[in-house]
């Protein structure tokens, strides 16, 4: 049988799923070890990209029709925060992912949707700005806060053949060193991050 017989379950994110696929981390690894030999897993991650745009390119890997089991699709809305032309209201996220979940459901109906929430950032980001006047000011890049009400936007989601892996709650209850960088997260933050998504799948019948 050719690998591409096999039921698909697609990983869709930013540079979250685009790191996890280069270094072969613990999220890749145990992914692909715990589900890889049945379902065909392939990883498509895009630095910098914030809901609407995965959204956008989930249109695209969406085609051509293929074995569809499973859309694990990693929105992590870290870039949704970022306060450039990627920021993003709750609004148009609801709208975003309403979309995409309408066109998944049209043309794959019996497809499970595994959305994720954001991981917590370690602390807010801060940029420097100067003034006309060469005065330096100190703006917010990313926010906390605001990475925790986009996690409760795409928490609204959950329903039938929808489910959630709420990685900012499992890492924000939990104490440790999760960030490599204050933002993209350890090995032990994907470990748990890989065990809570191989969960949520498993409970909606997606198995070995």
């Amino acid at each position: 049988m050719s690998i591409f017989d096999l039921d698909e379950i697609s990983v869709v994110g930013d540079s979250h799923i685009m790191l996890s696929a280069t270094r072969n981390s613990a999220l890749y690894s145990k992914i692909q070890k715990g589900l890889g030999q049945k379902y065909l897993v392939p990883f498509h991650g895009f630095r910098g990209k914030n809901v609407g745009g995965i959204c956008t390119i989930l249109r695209h890997i969406l085609e051509p029709k293929r074995n569809l089991t499973s859309l694990e699709m990693i929105v992590a809305g870290t870039n949704s925060d970022c306060r450039d032309k990627r920021w993003e209201s709750d609004e148009v996220i609801r709208s975003n992912l309403r979309d995409a979940l309408e066109n998944i459901a049209k043309e794959y109906p019996s497809c499970f949707i595994l959305l994720n929430t954001p991981p917590p950032i370690q602390n807010d980001r801060e940029y420097k700005k100067f003034t006309e006047n060469g005065q330096e000011m100190k703006k917010i890049w990313r926010e906390q806060k605001r990475i925790a009400e986009i996690a409760s936007v795409i928490r609204e989601f959950k329903g039938l053949n929808v489910g959630i892996c709420d990685l900012y709650k499992a890492l924000s209850e939990k104490k440790g060193n999760w960030h490599t960088d204050g933002i993209h997260l350890s090995i032990e933050a994907e470990e748990i991050w890989a065990s809570l998504a191989i969960e949520e799948l498993e409970a909606n019948g997606i198995r070995e």
